[in-house]
């Protein structure tokens, strides 16, 4: 079981950058200059999900507007991955108007017929209910992250897109993400920015008309030997709303032993 607190930013940003610059060279070299955009798509989500099992996070979010307080806000999302399929849950604590809050997200292996599939609880609602896709393009929780954007958690639906190289530098590689025919999504195109190390560092998000929307940021990324990433701080300004929400990973545990009834839709809005 390992299990991490958020450490002091001096001490965060020594080690992150110790692991980024082991990480960076061989990860470069061994892709070069020109390499296939899809593949380092899914390389990248191979190694966020390396060796993990469950995980559990405890979040503190900020959302700001301009001339306002900020909202405060606390959750705790777990993940799980397996042969049988993806699942990620997110509970809402705080405040006391959100407290019971549920979101469940399940997707199956690609083998399986269906698609993923998404639960939602309010705090007023007797049991959960199945999002329909038409939804997932709403915010949840007040906050810049929509339906779909948790969905996202699981990781890239590689086959749902179609990638270009953007560029392909030292510092990096830039690629274009953009639905397939058929493929449901609020936005027009995604622009990933990948590390050298693979992890994700940065989201351009366009709406269907091509206007920037909304920019997601990681400016504190956690890179450990196993080419595994994490994100501790996650930053999303949304140019057309006027908001930024700030989201603080406080605690993250790996294989806490989270029963499976934490996953089913009947357990959701459950403390």
């Amino acid at each position: 079981m390992m299990y991490h607190t958020a450490p002091r930013c001096t001490r965060r940003r020594s080690l992150s950058l110790f692991c980024f610059a082991g990480l960076a060279c061989g990860a470069w070299s061994a892709w070069g200059a020109s390499p296939d955009p899809a593949q380092l798509i899914a390389r990248s989500w191979s190694l966020y999900r390396s060796g993990v099992q469950t995980e559990m996070e405890q979040i503190r979010v900020r959302v700001e507007r301009p001339q306002r307080q900020p909202e405060l806000k606390a959750l705790v999302r777990w993940t799980r991955f397996s042969s049988e399929g993806d699942k990620v849950r997110v509970q809402f604590t705080e405040p006391a108007l959100d407290k019971g809050l549920g979101l469940l997200v399940v997707r199956p292996t690609q083998a399986a017929a269906s698609s993923t599939q998404m639960w939602l609880r309010m705090p007023s609602w007797t049991q959960a209910r199945r999002l329909s896709g038409d939804r997932e393009s709403r915010y949840f929780g007040g906050t810049d992250l929509t339906f779909e954007d948790n969905r996202q958690l699981l990781g890239e639906a590689v086959a749902d897109f179609d990638y270009q190289l953007l560029a392909a530098e030292p510092t990096g590689w830039r690629i274009e993400a953009r639905p397939k025919p058929g493929v449901q999504s609020n936005y027009g195109k995604r622009i990933i920015q990948l590390t050298p190390a693979l992890a994700v560092e940065r989201i351009d998000y366009h709406d269907p008309q091509g206007r920037l929307l909304k920019v997601q940021r990681h400016p504190q990324l956690q890179l450990e030997g196993s080419g595994r990433w994490r994100p501790l701080q996650v930053v999303i300004d949304n140019l057309q709303e006027d908001r930024r929400t700030v989201i603080e990973i406080t605690q993250r545990q790996f294989d806490p032993g989270t029963g499976a009834n934490r996953f089913n839709p009947e357990d959701l809005g459950n403390d």
